[in-house]
């Protein structure tokens, strides 16, 4: 017997609308009105849309290539995908199954005649333009965010994060004794063995322009606003 699945995606970008539970009420709503029949809820959630390597996206391909899958319920066509290659190759896949897809937002899909599909491509464009947006205008805040010297990634050792700024925690007096023993002419070893380290962490702290009060964005570093340990 031939299943109707709801797929619902939420990812970090979506709104709070988007959220997992109302995409699923919607999809099932849509499905008793329509008369689609009991509703299988297939969810990826803090998956972006991207690309289709998402474990519900594989479970609903992996149905619908052995022929399990009637109904394909969805909020909104790019919670399938934003990239519009994917969206392509996934109404084909559907069409060849003979699965209809019904969305909350745009009804359902014409998956077979030339304007159905001309819609859709023009809705998956939209999608992929959004997300290509976010991809571009995050780039630019994280380079923005470098260039005032404000640190983004997980803070180093000798470091904690504050209000987004890197301050000195109780490791940074260690930080700073692994550069006192290198400036010694202590080997990498000799330092980890007394400072009771690791000696690819030791080295690795004492080669991070990050204890120098830089930081970094794409291959370039920029003055910092933190202060180097032990200052």
């Amino acid at each position: 017997m031939s299943q109707t699945l709801a797929y619902v995606r939420v990812s970090t970008e979506d709104q709070i609308e988007f959220s997992p539970d109302a995409q699923a009420k919607r999809c099932r709503d849509l499905a008793r009105l329509r008369d689609l029949g009991p509703v299988t809820v297939l969810q990826d959630e803090g998956w972006s849309g991207k690309n289709l390597e998402r474990p519900a996206m594989r479970d609903l391909i992996a149905r619908v290539e052995s022929d399990q899958v009637g109904c394909i319920v969805i909020w909104r066509l790019d919670r399938l995908s934003r990239d519009n290659g994917d969206v392509s190759w996934l109404v084909k896949l559907f069409a060849a199954h003979n699965v209809k897809v019904h969305s909350v937002n745009e009804g359902e899909l014409d998956l077979t005649s030339a304007s159905g599909k001309m819609q859709i491509g023009v809705n998956g464009v939209f999608a992929q333009y959004y997300r290509d947006q976010i991809v571009e205008n995050t780039k630019m805040g994280q380079r923005q965010a470098a260039e005032r010297g404000r640190w983004q990634n997980h803070p180093p050792t000798g470091y904690d994060m504050v209000n987004g700024e890197l301050v000195p925690n109780d490791a940074a007096s260690l930080v700073q004794r692994i550069f006192e023993l290198r400036a010694k002419g202590r080997s990498f070893q000799q330092v980890a063995d007394e400072v009771a380290m690791k000696f690819g962490t030791v080295r690795f702290i004492a080669s991070n322009r990050a204890y120098l009060g830089l930081v970094k964005y794409s291959g370039e570093w920029y003055p910092g606003i933190h202060p180097p340990p032990g200052q």
